[in-house]
């Protein structure tokens, strides 16, 4: 992790009191911005924590809907579209 605050030589044990933190904090690139690294520590100890469950289940849905299209070419016009729909689904 580099320097820590308060400092520590190589080697040597990290004292109990105060507890020695990182000097620079660690930080995470995710979609262009920052996040802190307990964010990532969070997530892995989240995910590691389902792989310790016999059962799983979960849920999912969405919709969707597409105005009607008016397509015209060379050969001819024609309208094309889907029906307005949601679905749900379990597993």
């Amino acid at each position: 992790m580099g320097a820590t605050t308060p400092s520590i030589a190589a080697g040597q044990p990290a004292p109990n009191s105060p507890l020695a933190c990182a000097a620079v904090q660690p930080t995470i690139t995710l979609g262009g911005s920052e996040r802190p690294l307990r964010l990532a520590a969070l997530l892995v100890s989240l995910t590691t924590a389902t792989f310790a469950q016999k059962w799983e289940f979960g849920a999912e849905g969405g919709g969707g809907f597409l105005n009607i299209v008016n397509v015209t070419g060379s050969a001819g016009s024609a309208t094309a579209g889907f029906a307005p729909g949601f679905v749900v689904g379990a597993f």
